[in-house]
């Protein structure tokens, strides 16, 4: 007998009732059916169905006892969401539903339930990840295997969040591998004599700028934010203290806020040559109260990224240096040039802001090889003096 849409009532040969939720795995599919023995539990099974498909329903019910309270994606997402808001920088929880929006939710959508999730799951939708072409890409592009593992650990993080409020008891994200097998792009280390080429061939507005990157390793959102409070030009050694920095806020919008870590917070030593290069625009600076480096038309204006990328072009080109420089490769060559005067790789670690050693030694670690054989052979010539070998 149908009790309710959906809910048929059965008197079993011992005398107890049962109910059948009849439904469809698929649109497409036969009708099946699930067997309840308490009414609530068929019609809340029913309304499961109706929020996640008959598929996602049964795998919830053979994952758990209960089909009460499920929790999806979407809404663990918007939790987490809400979480992340209450500590991390204006537009980061933005950013998180950007990438989840591109990325695993399109594969999984938002009802998917969380406690349907499987690692094998997972698996699944990092191998389909990894076929996407990025929307609005030119030329088109498939994901990266960074941009997959941002996005994973975006997932495992929200799940983490879910079973810490119970919602879940298990994060099937943590630790699924992201395949890293496509060629990732190669830093290019400029040379004194390339930079100063570069230099020459940069607009006289940008001059101090790009020397600047290039003196301290800055990262060009931290260098763009410096205000003259940042420089105490008359110290021995003159040096720029780093505690500001361009962060993306909602609509993408830009605001100055603190650095991307605590380790990113930092002062930096200043070569005595650059000074005089300097000097004038923190005077500037001083007398506007705005920024050191902008976009004219007041020292507030921030210097804006595609107009200065544009003019980094068309330098590199002029000064006949590889085609793929980018700005960010003036960081990696001050690095690249530290570490081949000997600079001890901890210093080097503190002067860019990682915020640990081995991020440092793993973008880094491969230069200072090139100093291993000139390094046995000075420890050749000591034990050579020292009468061990001959």
């Amino acid at each position: 007998m149908q009790i309710a849409k959906g809910i048929e009532e059965r008197i079993l040969k011992n005398g107890s009732t049962v109910y059948r939720v009849r439904f469809r795995l698929s649109p497409s599919a036969n009708p099946t059916t699930e067997t309840f023995t308490d009414l609530a539990d068929a019609i809340a099974f029913r309304e499961l169905i109706k929020k996640v498909g008959g598929a996602a329903a049964r795998k919830i019910r053979d994952a758990s006892d209960s089909s009460v309270a499920i929790v999806t994606l979407g809404e663990a997402l918007e939790a987490y969401c809400a979480h992340v808001d209450t500590y991390a920088a204006k537009g980061t929880a933005k950013g998180y539903k950007s990438a989840a929006y591109n990325t695993w939710l399109a594969f999984f959508t938002e009802s998917m339930p969380i406690i349907a999730l499987s690692r094998s799951d997972i698996e699944k939708w990092v191998a389909w990840q990894r076929e996407q072409v990025v929307k609005k890409s030119n030329p088109p592009r498939l994901y990266s295997s960074k941009s997959i593992k941002n996005a994973q650990g975006i997932l495992s993080s929200v799940l983490s969040y879910a079973v810490a409020n119970k919602q879940v008891s298990e994060n099937v994200a943590r630790g699924v591998k992201i395949p890293s097998d496509r060629v990732a792009r190669q830093p290019v280390f400029l040379s004194p004599e390339q930079f100063e080429s570069l230099a020459r061939e940069m607009p006289e507005r940008y001059r101090a700028f790009v020397t600047l990157l290039y003196a301290t390793g800055m990262r060009f959102g931290e260098a763009s934010a410096l205000n003259a409070e940042a420089f105490d030009l008359a110290a021995s050694p003159p040096t720029v203290r780093v505690f500001r920095a361009w962060k993306k806020g909602a609509r993408q919008r830009r605001y100055i806020g603190s650095p991307k870590s605590r380790k990113a917070i930092r002062t930096i030593s200043l070569p005595a040559g650059i000074v005089s290069l300097i000097e004038p625009l923190v005077i500037e600076a001083q007398r506007s109260g705005g920024l050191v480096f902008h976009s004219g038309g007041g020292a507030d204006r921030r210097l804006v990224e595609s107009n200065f990328l544009e003019a980094f072009k068309r330098a590199v080109q002029r000064a006949g240096l590889p085609s793929a420089t980018t700005p960010h490769d003036l960081r990696h060559s001050h690095a690249s040039e530290l570490i081949k005067n000997g600079v001890p790789l901890p210093v080097i670690q503190d002067r860019l802001g990682h915020e640990s050693i081995q991020t440092t030694v793993d973008r880094y670690g491969h230069i200072s090889r090139d100093s291993w054989l000139s390094a046995a052979d000075v420890i050749g010539e000591a034990l050579k003096l020292g009468g061990v070998v001959r």
